[in-house]
Protein backbone atom coordinates (compact mmCIF):
# COMPACT_ATOMS: atom_id res chain seq x y z
CA UNK A 1 0.00 0.00 0.00
CA UNK A 2 1.40 3.46 -1.08
CA UNK A 3 0.74 6.35 1.38
CA UNK A 4 2.49 10.15 1.22
CA UNK A 5 4.62 10.85 3.70
CA UNK A 6 5.55 6.75 3.23
CA UNK A 7 5.57 6.87 6.76
CA UNK A 8 1.93 7.98 7.51
CA UNK A 9 1.08 4.64 9.01
CA UNK A 10 3.54 4.38 11.44
CA UNK A 11 2.81 8.83 12.17
CA UNK A 12 -0.71 7.64 13.07
CA UNK A 13 0.60 4.63 15.31
CA UNK A 14 -1.25 2.06 13.19
CA UNK A 15 1.16 -0.42 14.00
CA UNK A 16 0.38 -0.59 17.41
CA UNK A 17 -3.10 -0.65 16.70
CA UNK A 18 -2.83 -3.31 14.95
CA UNK A 19 -1.07 -5.14 17.56
CA UNK A 20 -3.76 -4.43 19.99
CA UNK A 21 -5.89 -6.09 18.09
CA UNK A 22 -4.14 -9.20 17.54
CA UNK A 23 -3.03 -9.38 21.23
CA UNK A 24 -7.23 -9.27 21.64
CA UNK A 25 -7.79 -12.30 19.22
CA UNK A 26 -8.83 -15.39 21.67
CA UNK A 27 -7.85 -17.85 19.05
CA UNK A 28 -4.16 -18.53 16.92
CA UNK A 29 -6.81 -19.00 14.23
CA UNK A 30 -7.79 -14.84 14.67
CA UNK A 31 -4.05 -13.47 15.31
CA UNK A 32 -2.17 -15.72 12.51
CA UNK A 33 -5.27 -13.92 9.96
CA UNK A 34 -4.68 -10.49 11.67
CA UNK A 35 -1.04 -10.80 10.52
CA UNK A 36 -2.36 -10.29 6.80
CA UNK A 37 -4.13 -7.00 7.97
CA UNK A 38 -4.26 -4.18 5.75
CA UNK A 39 -5.52 -1.04 5.88
CA UNK A 40 -8.95 -0.75 3.52
CA UNK A 41 -9.02 1.67 0.93
CA UNK A 42 -12.49 2.80 0.33
CA UNK A 43 -15.41 4.01 2.59
CA UNK A 44 -17.43 1.28 1.35
CA UNK A 45 -15.27 -1.03 2.85
CA UNK A 46 -14.74 0.57 6.15
CA UNK A 47 -18.58 0.97 6.51
CA UNK A 48 -18.98 -2.85 6.32
CA UNK A 49 -16.42 -3.26 8.95
CA UNK A 50 -18.07 -0.94 11.42
CA UNK A 51 -21.73 -2.32 10.49
CA UNK A 52 -20.22 -5.56 11.66
CA UNK A 53 -18.61 -4.51 14.74
CA UNK A 54 -21.80 -2.68 15.80
CA UNK A 55 -23.70 -5.64 15.03
CA UNK A 56 -22.16 -7.23 17.23
CA UNK A 57 -21.76 -5.09 19.71
CA UNK A 58 -25.40 -5.14 20.08
CA UNK A 59 -25.40 -8.87 20.06
CA UNK A 60 -22.93 -9.09 22.41
CA UNK A 61 -24.72 -6.11 24.66
CA UNK A 62 -28.06 -8.20 24.91
CA UNK A 63 -25.92 -11.27 26.85
CA UNK A 64 -25.56 -13.66 23.73
CA UNK A 65 -21.95 -15.47 23.48
CA UNK A 66 -20.38 -17.25 20.48
CA UNK A 67 -17.44 -19.58 22.65
CA UNK A 68 -14.48 -18.25 21.02
CA UNK A 69 -12.10 -21.02 23.09
CA UNK A 70 -13.66 -23.90 20.67
CA UNK A 71 -12.05 -22.40 18.06
CA UNK A 72 -9.85 -25.14 16.66
CA UNK A 73 -6.97 -24.76 14.24
CA UNK A 74 -7.45 -27.84 11.97
CA UNK A 75 -5.40 -26.38 9.39
CA UNK A 76 -2.47 -28.63 9.33
CA UNK A 77 -4.67 -31.45 9.42
CA UNK A 78 -6.73 -30.17 6.67
CA UNK A 79 -3.48 -30.06 4.41
CA UNK A 80 -2.93 -33.73 4.86
CA UNK A 81 -6.20 -34.69 3.23
CA UNK A 82 -5.31 -36.18 -0.70
CA UNK A 83 -1.91 -36.94 0.00
CA UNK A 84 -2.12 -41.04 -0.70
CA UNK A 85 -1.78 -43.24 2.45
CA UNK A 86 -1.98 -40.24 4.77
CA UNK A 87 -4.54 -41.32 7.88
CA UNK A 88 -5.26 -38.65 10.19
CA UNK A 89 -4.59 -39.14 13.76
CA UNK A 90 -7.49 -39.91 16.44
CA UNK A 91 -7.03 -36.37 17.89
CA UNK A 92 -6.91 -34.67 14.66
CA UNK A 93 -10.30 -36.30 14.01
CA UNK A 94 -11.61 -35.22 17.34
CA UNK A 95 -10.73 -31.73 16.40
CA UNK A 96 -12.38 -32.03 13.21
CA UNK A 97 -15.43 -33.18 15.50
CA UNK A 98 -15.05 -30.07 17.95
CA UNK A 99 -14.97 -27.50 14.64
CA UNK A 100 -18.10 -29.03 13.33
CA UNK A 101 -19.69 -28.69 16.64
CA UNK A 102 -18.82 -25.35 17.41
CA UNK A 103 -20.54 -24.00 13.93
CA UNK A 104 -23.49 -25.64 15.54
CA UNK A 105 -23.00 -23.39 18.44
CA UNK A 106 -22.27 -20.59 16.92
CA UNK A 107 -25.47 -20.81 14.44
CA UNK A 108 -27.39 -21.50 17.73
CA UNK A 109 -26.01 -18.56 19.59
CA UNK A 110 -27.04 -16.53 16.47
CA UNK A 111 -30.65 -17.95 16.29
CA UNK A 112 -31.65 -16.98 20.06
CA UNK A 113 -30.81 -13.29 19.00
CA UNK A 114 -34.09 -11.58 18.53
CA UNK A 115 -32.63 -9.09 15.95
CA UNK A 116 -33.67 -8.12 12.73
CA UNK A 117 -30.93 -9.66 10.08
CA UNK A 118 -27.34 -7.58 10.38
CA UNK A 119 -24.01 -7.87 8.34
CA UNK A 120 -23.51 -10.27 11.53
CA UNK A 121 -26.27 -12.52 10.36
CA UNK A 122 -24.66 -12.52 7.15
CA UNK A 123 -21.15 -13.73 8.00
CA UNK A 124 -22.33 -16.85 10.43
CA UNK A 125 -24.72 -18.02 8.34
CA UNK A 126 -22.56 -17.97 5.08
CA UNK A 127 -22.11 -21.42 6.40
CA UNK A 128 -24.42 -23.93 7.89
CA UNK A 129 -24.69 -26.89 9.95
CA UNK A 130 -23.16 -30.09 9.28
CA UNK A 131 -24.85 -33.15 11.02
CA UNK A 132 -24.15 -35.59 8.42
CA UNK A 133 -20.48 -35.58 9.21
CA UNK A 134 -21.15 -34.83 13.32
CA UNK A 135 -22.88 -38.08 13.08
CA UNK A 136 -20.38 -40.07 11.22
CA UNK A 137 -18.02 -39.05 13.15
CA UNK A 138 -19.58 -39.52 16.33
CA UNK A 139 -20.51 -43.15 15.57
CA UNK A 140 -16.67 -43.88 15.90
CA UNK A 141 -15.92 -41.33 18.07
CA UNK A 142 -17.08 -41.27 21.85
CA UNK A 143 -17.58 -38.00 24.02
CA UNK A 144 -13.94 -38.56 25.49
CA UNK A 145 -12.34 -38.46 22.30
CA UNK A 146 -11.45 -42.47 21.73
CA UNK A 147 -12.93 -44.97 19.28
CA UNK A 148 -16.06 -46.41 20.24
CA UNK A 149 -15.98 -50.43 21.16
CA UNK A 150 -19.27 -50.37 19.35
CA UNK A 151 -17.53 -48.63 16.11
CA UNK A 152 -17.60 -52.06 14.59
CA UNK A 153 -18.21 -55.63 15.46
CA UNK A 154 -14.77 -56.61 15.04
CA UNK A 155 -13.41 -53.98 17.33
CA UNK A 156 -16.06 -54.92 20.03
CA UNK A 157 -14.99 -58.55 19.73
CA UNK A 158 -11.77 -57.89 19.65
CA UNK A 159 -11.94 -55.44 23.02
CA UNK A 160 -13.89 -58.57 25.04
CA UNK A 161 -11.18 -60.66 24.18
CA UNK A 162 -8.34 -58.13 25.40
CA UNK A 163 -10.51 -57.32 28.52
CA UNK A 164 -10.94 -61.54 29.32
CA UNK A 165 -7.32 -62.04 28.51
CA UNK A 166 -6.19 -58.95 30.60
CA UNK A 167 -8.33 -60.54 33.88
CA UNK A 168 -6.88 -64.08 33.53
CA UNK A 169 -3.00 -62.54 33.37
CA UNK A 170 -3.70 -60.65 36.48
CA UNK A 171 -5.36 -64.00 37.97
CA UNK A 172 -2.39 -66.09 37.08
CA UNK A 173 0.11 -63.09 37.45
CA UNK A 174 -0.99 -62.50 41.29
CA UNK A 175 -0.92 -66.20 41.95
CA UNK A 176 2.80 -65.98 41.02
CA UNK A 177 3.24 -63.32 43.20
CA UNK A 178 1.87 -64.50 46.32
CA UNK A 179 3.88 -67.74 45.84
CA UNK A 180 6.74 -66.64 45.44
CA UNK A 181 7.01 -63.84 48.21
CA UNK A 182 6.53 -66.61 50.41
CA UNK A 183 9.06 -68.55 49.44
CA UNK A 184 11.19 -64.56 49.83
CA UNK A 185 12.50 -64.32 46.44
CA UNK A 186 10.70 -61.22 45.38
CA UNK A 187 11.40 -57.58 46.45
CA UNK A 188 9.05 -55.56 48.45
CA UNK A 189 7.70 -53.85 44.97
CA UNK A 190 6.89 -57.19 43.82
CA UNK A 191 6.55 -56.03 39.83
CA UNK A 192 6.41 -54.07 37.68
CA UNK A 193 6.24 -53.78 33.44
CA UNK A 194 8.35 -54.46 30.92
CA UNK A 195 8.01 -54.53 27.03
CA UNK A 196 4.70 -53.99 27.83
CA UNK A 197 4.12 -56.94 30.10
CA UNK A 198 3.72 -57.61 33.51
CA UNK A 199 7.24 -59.10 34.70
CA UNK A 200 8.13 -60.13 38.85
CA UNK A 201 11.07 -57.89 40.49
CA UNK A 202 12.96 -61.15 42.15
CA UNK A 203 16.15 -60.47 43.87
CA UNK A 204 18.59 -61.43 41.59
CA UNK A 205 20.63 -64.35 43.83
CA UNK A 206 17.14 -66.39 43.21
CA UNK A 207 17.25 -65.57 39.56
CA UNK A 208 17.55 -68.98 38.32
CA UNK A 209 14.89 -70.42 40.52
CA UNK A 210 12.18 -68.81 38.20
CA UNK A 211 11.32 -69.97 35.29
CA UNK A 212 9.94 -67.98 32.76
CA UNK A 213 11.95 -65.07 30.22
CA UNK A 214 14.63 -62.28 31.70
CA UNK A 215 13.14 -58.91 30.39
CA UNK A 216 15.63 -56.39 32.63
CA UNK A 217 17.40 -55.62 35.53
CA UNK A 218 18.35 -53.30 37.95
CA UNK A 219 21.13 -50.45 37.53
CA UNK A 220 22.50 -52.05 40.57
CA UNK A 221 22.08 -55.47 39.57
CA UNK A 222 20.45 -56.46 42.30
CA UNK A 223 16.97 -56.68 41.06
CA UNK A 224 16.13 -58.47 37.74
CA UNK A 225 12.87 -58.49 36.43
CA UNK A 226 11.22 -61.92 35.12
CA UNK A 227 8.12 -62.67 33.29
CA UNK A 228 6.81 -65.78 34.48
CA UNK A 229 6.78 -68.68 32.10
CA UNK A 230 2.65 -69.16 33.35
CA UNK A 231 1.99 -65.38 31.33
CA UNK A 232 3.89 -65.89 28.59
CA UNK A 233 1.83 -67.35 26.18
CA UNK A 234 -1.35 -65.11 27.59
CA UNK A 235 1.02 -62.28 26.94
CA UNK A 236 1.75 -63.70 23.48
CA UNK A 237 -2.30 -63.98 22.95
CA UNK A 238 -2.72 -60.31 24.41
CA UNK A 239 -0.43 -58.60 22.06
CA UNK A 240 -1.82 -60.43 19.30
CA UNK A 241 -5.46 -59.20 20.46
CA UNK A 242 -4.13 -55.57 20.70
CA UNK A 243 -2.31 -55.75 17.27
CA UNK A 244 -5.59 -56.60 15.29
CA UNK A 245 -7.32 -53.85 17.39
CA UNK A 246 -5.05 -51.31 16.08
CA UNK A 247 -5.28 -52.66 12.67
CA UNK A 248 -9.35 -52.39 12.76
CA UNK A 249 -9.03 -48.75 14.60
CA UNK A 250 -6.22 -47.83 11.63
CA UNK A 251 -8.70 -49.20 9.61
CA UNK A 252 -11.72 -46.83 10.83
CA UNK A 253 -9.70 -43.93 11.50
CA UNK A 254 -8.80 -44.19 6.99
CA UNK A 255 -12.65 -44.95 6.67
CA UNK A 256 -13.21 -41.30 8.87
CA UNK A 257 -10.10 -39.63 6.73
CA UNK A 258 -11.86 -40.33 3.55
CA UNK A 259 -15.18 -38.70 5.08
CA UNK A 260 -13.72 -35.58 6.15
CA UNK A 261 -11.58 -35.35 3.17
CA UNK A 262 -14.94 -35.12 1.13
CA UNK A 263 -16.00 -32.11 3.86
CA UNK A 264 -12.55 -30.31 3.46
CA UNK A 265 -13.50 -27.07 1.62
CA UNK A 266 -16.14 -26.63 4.34
CA UNK A 267 -14.25 -27.22 6.81
CA UNK A 268 -11.59 -25.30 5.10
CA UNK A 269 -14.15 -21.91 5.09
CA UNK A 270 -15.07 -22.31 8.87
CA UNK A 271 -11.53 -21.32 9.34
CA UNK A 272 -11.99 -18.73 7.78
CA UNK A 273 -15.40 -17.58 9.53
CA UNK A 274 -13.69 -18.76 13.30
CA UNK A 275 -11.12 -16.11 12.18
CA UNK A 276 -13.27 -13.76 11.29
CA UNK A 277 -15.44 -13.46 13.99
CA UNK A 278 -12.66 -13.52 16.43
CA UNK A 279 -11.21 -10.45 14.99
CA UNK A 280 -14.51 -8.87 14.91
CA UNK A 281 -14.49 -9.52 18.49
CA UNK A 282 -11.28 -8.44 19.14
CA UNK A 283 -12.00 -4.80 17.81
CA UNK A 284 -15.70 -4.78 19.65
CA UNK A 285 -13.74 -5.14 23.04
CA UNK A 286 -10.90 -2.21 21.78
CA UNK A 287 -14.04 -0.17 21.42
CA UNK A 288 -15.46 -0.98 24.68
CA UNK A 289 -12.07 -0.42 26.42
CA UNK A 290 -11.22 3.03 24.81
CA UNK A 291 -15.77 3.79 25.21
CA UNK A 292 -14.93 4.46 20.69
CA UNK A 293 -17.63 6.08 18.98
CA UNK A 294 -19.17 5.09 15.25
CA UNK A 295 -17.77 7.94 13.15
CA UNK A 296 -19.30 8.78 9.58
CA UNK A 297 -16.99 7.33 6.69
CA UNK A 298 -17.57 9.27 3.26
CA UNK A 299 -15.80 8.92 -0.07
CA UNK A 300 -14.64 12.69 0.15
CA UNK A 301 -10.86 13.06 1.21
CA UNK A 302 -11.48 15.77 4.34
CA UNK A 303 -11.35 14.61 7.87
CA UNK A 304 -13.45 16.65 10.74
CA UNK A 305 -12.55 15.51 13.90
CA UNK A 306 -14.97 15.69 16.62
CA UNK A 307 -14.92 15.08 20.24
CA UNK A 308 -11.34 13.22 19.75
CA UNK A 309 -8.87 11.80 22.07
CA UNK A 310 -5.57 10.24 22.76
CA UNK A 311 -6.29 6.63 23.38
CA UNK A 312 -2.90 5.90 23.98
Amino acid sequence: MKTYPDDLLQKLDLPILAESVAKGCVSDLGRMAWQAYQPLQSADEVNAVYNKITAYQHFKQEGHKIPFDRFKDIRPSLGKLGIKGMILELYEVVAVLQVAKTIHQVLESLDEWDSEPTSLHQLIQSISRNDRLVETIQDIVNEEGQIRSDASELLAELRIEKAKLSKKIHKVFQSEVGRLKRQGYLFDSVESVRNGRRVLAVKAEHKRKIQGILHDESESGKIVFIEPESCVHLHNDLFSVVQAEQREIQKLLDRLTQIIETQADYLAFSQEIFAELDILQSKSSWCDRYSCSMPTIESKQVVQLIECRNAS
